[in-house]
């Protein structure tokens, strides 16, 4: 059987096709529908109409880049950076920040409703500093001839696109990336083969940190400088305690948001009993250990576990648990294991929590629960569990922490349904 002109078509890459947006959805894109088709597009608002090329194709969507707005939303502005778009850090920089805020909220809101059936009945949203806030980021080396080149890979591809400077980053990685761009040529010397490498800093960017893919070169100004950690261990001082963080183990970026994050998470509950999995170096795991009699913190990533234990010391958390190993450690425990357990933390990373874990903690019940999330739609699957379940989400918050991008932090808190 032939194939249609239009079914011909629409498996085309790098065909170009105009296109009428209806809405922002998650992943920064504008979704636009032609033929029966769903295009996802990059740098478009709704109600635009634009010409798009079409970058990569499935089944029955396409996902591509604006080449040109034929009809501008009235919501669009200039962005600040002249990256946008090229390099592939950012997504929403076409929006008033503002405007960043109420998208965001309406994608969560749909969110939940089509993946978990929940329907929010008030969202608090918490902005944060819409520039300069972020204190780790991750650059590409590229050797062409006798020239060097430093960057982020351009969107939607590996083509590297040379920065200079980042507005979001904190003003402390901008500097350091400004002396590593003066000095870049020494990525070229005989023996030096990094490729990549991350710097990073503190929330008052006292202290940085910088680390390498490969054997690195010996940069002047990084030996010139006291405020370097040498040894990879950065010290993160909050009101909540203080926190060595080595290179491999996970913190929050925002310099201006953790604190708030973790007192909204844990602000009213205190016991006998609170549980955080997926603890990281930590970040609630401290602040619980005043709140209640007994913490026990489950994390398998070691360097983590190192960090936390290191973390619990210095802080004094005598009372804390700390168990290395993957979170379905917990369905080995048993009722009377449960039995004092009053909170319950969640903060996974991206896939959610396994759902075994779930029906545990349903088992068990739990009176509160607080579920922290980067990612809506794995959030909104395991609320639906927890929710149909027994438990109801008494608060949920928006906590804006990557402006510019798509992306954003939920804090969930849920309480068990009184048994009638």
């Amino acid at each position: 059987m032939v194939a249609s002109p239009s079914e011909s078509l629409s498996f085309t890459v790098n065909r170009e096709i105009e296109l009428n947006i209806e809405k922002l959805v998650y992943g920064g894109y504008g979704l636009a529908f032609d033929g029966g088709r769903g295009y996802f597009i990059l740098d478009a608002l709704p109600e635009e109409r634009v010409r798009a090329r079409i970058l990569r194709e499935k089944k029955n969507t396409s996902f591509g880049k604006t080449v040109e707005v034929l009809v501008p939303s009235p919501l669009r502005i200039q962005p600040a950076c002249p990256h946008f778009m090229r390099c592939g850090g950012c997504h929403l920089q076409h929006l008033d920040y503002s405007q960043q805020l109420r998208f965001k909220e309406e994608i969560l809101r749909e969110t939940f409703r089509r993946i978990g059936q929940i329907t929010l009945k008030e969202v608090e949203i918490v902005p944060s500093e819409p520039w300069h806030y972020r204190t780790r980021a991750q650059f590409k080396v590229s050797r062409q001839l006798d020239d060097v080149q430093i960057g982020f890979f351009a969107a939607q591809s590996h083509d590297l696109r040379v920065i200079d400077r980042c507005p979001l980053l904190a003003d402390k990685l901008n500097e350091l990336l400004g002396a590593i761009q003066a000095e870049r040529k020494r990525f070229s010397q005989p023996g030096i083969t990094a490729e990549a490498f991350q710097i990073r800093t503190i929330g008052d960017q006292s202290c940085w940190a910088m680390e390498f893919d490969g054997r690195p070169p010996e940069f002047d100004f990084a030996s010139e400088d006291p405020s370097m950690a040498l040894e990879g261990f950065l010290t993160y001082g909050t009101v909540h305690g203080s926190f060595r963080i080595g290179s491999n183990s996970f913190f929050q970026v925002n310099r201006c948001l953790v604190e708030l994050l973790v007192s909204r998470a844990i602000e009213g509950v205190s016991g006998s009993t609170a549980v955080d999995l997926f603890s990281g170096v930590g970040l609630f795991t401290v602040p619980l250990s005043r709140k209640f009699e007994r913490v026990v913190a489950v994390e398998e990533n070691p360097n983590s576990v190192s960090d936390l234990r290191e973390n619990l010391k210095s802080n004094g958390c005598a009372n804390v648990e700390s168990i290395t190993g993957d979170v379905l450690s917990i369905l080995r425990w048993g009722q009377e294991d449960w039995r004092s357990v009053e909170f319950v933390l969640f903060d996974p990373p991206r896939q959610g929590v396994d759902r075994r874990v779930l029906r545990r903690l349903l088992a068990s019940q739990v009176p509160q629960c607080a579920y922290v999330s980067c990612d809506p739609t794995s959030m909104a699957r395991d609320l639906s569990i927890l929710s149909t379940g027994g438990y109801q989400i008494t608060r949920t918050l928006l906590v804006d922490f990557f402006p510019q991008t798509y992306h954003f932090e939920t804090v969930v808190r849920l309480q068990r349904k009184s048994l009638p």
